[in-house]
């Protein structure tokens, strides 16, 4: 009995989801510390969180971030000079008078604010590096809790930050000139407005879904990618949606030949190539269908007989390693993916899926999803 399983490591991201830029310290000087510590930080050493309480409620807060301003010179400069270390005692900081000094400890406000309190578990935060020759960081804020660590800039004064899980590393030069500029300014929390985060979602995720749509890419490993394999990937796309319409809208299953030609109205997908060999094919609906496209690309390269077998005896089973704990993703591609298959029968599949799996070989087509077959 074959038993086949499908990972769509497809990311269902909250419609509140957030994408921040965050300078790794002034002067970029933390990021090393940053990229190894897989933490976000605060650039004020000395901080101390009384658990459970909003940054902005600490009662000593005001007097805490002009200690580590204080502490932060020190390290940067005065001890070099022979200067006394700043006094760790916080009646020795009372609440400024002067406009500047006040502006600088509401601008430390908002962004310990922004680290502590605004930023949620599964944000996206872009982490620029001062050189060229490094990447830009991109990982999930990965607990709700501060972490606590040290860094050599600060001795062994405590530095509080976010943990975060590293998703992506991306080319300086390719990241749009607007997050260097941004990461350029004194604000060093920087929310992004969707259009831009898009951009990260997109080189991020593979296969994600945000406010109702869904999305997957698909990368292309061959060096020349032509007219042929694009007509079979979108002739197979083409079957996949003009199948899932009519088995929605109580119509007759349609061969791959007749889907091609198919008005899919308000089931049309949208497609993007930029096939620069190797290059990525990416395709969006605000239906399920990427979803069920790709699992139905992965099944197109096991023997029809066994994928209607498994179906048959019920030995197809469907997950998402992608997804945050009683996410339901998974169990709606798996109903679907066997709806489908049923719906359309063995003969028109048998027929379609030499068509698609071609195409995957030809084109040496990496898809989001992972099939596993076990005999």
């Amino acid at each position: 009995m074959v038993s086949i399983h499908i990972d769509i490591k497809t990311r269902i991201l909250p419609a509140a989801h957030r994408v921040y830029v965050v300078r790794p310290g002034a002067h970029y000087r933390l990021y090393d510390e940053v990229k190894a510590q897989n933490a976000i930080l605060y650039d004020l050493p000395g901080l101390e969180l009384p658990e459970g309480v909003a940054f902005r409620q600490v009662e000593d807060i005001a007097a805490q971030i002009q200690r580590g301003q204080a502490l932060k010179w020190w390290h940067r400069v005065g001890r070099h000079a022979g200067d006394d270390q700043p006094s760790m005692d916080l009646a020795n900081y009372p609440y400024p008078v002067s406009p500047s000094e006040r502006r600088s400890l509401s601008q430390l406000l908002s962004i310990g604010s922004a680290y502590f309190e605004k930023a949620r578990v599964g944000d996206l935060v872009v982490v620029p590096p001062l050189r060229f020759a490094d990447p830009v960081l991109v990982g999930e804020i990965a607990e709700q809790e501060p972490v606590e660590t040290t860094v050599p800039a600060y001795g062994d004064l405590p530095v509080l930050g976010r943990r975060v899980r590293w998703l992506a590393e991306m080319p300086k030069k390719d990241v749009p000139a607007r997050i260097i500029e941004i990461s350029q300014k004194p604000n060093s929390f920087v929310l992004l407005e969707r259009s831009t985060a898009t951009w990260f979602y997109d080189r991020t995720y593979r296969s994600y879904v945000l406010n109702g749509e869904y999305q997957c890419e698909l990368r292309v490993g061959a060096e020349n990618f032509g007219s042929t394999d694009d007509m079979r990937l979108s002739a197979f796309l083409n079957f996949v949606v003009a199948n899932m319409a009519a088995l929605e809208t109580h119509n007759v299953p349609q061969s791959i030949g007749a889907a091609v030609f198919a008005n899919l109205g308000e089931y049309e997908p949208g497609k993007r190539i930029s096939i620069n060999s190797p290059g990525e094919i990416i395709v969006h609906a605000l239906k399920l269908s990427p979803l069920l496209f790709v699992a139905l690309l992965g099944l197109s390269g096991c023997a029809p007989a066994e994928v209607n077998a498994a179906i048959a005896d019920g030995t197809v089973t469907f997950g998402n390693s992608a997804a945050l704990p009683g996410d339901p993703c998974a169990a709606a591609v798996f109903k679907s993916t066997v709806d489908w298959l049923t719906f359309v029968g063995a003969d028109l599949w048998a027929e379609a899926c030499p068509i698609a799996s071609s195409a995957l070989n030809s084109a040496e087509v990496e898809l989001p999803a992972v099939v596993n077959v076990v005999p």
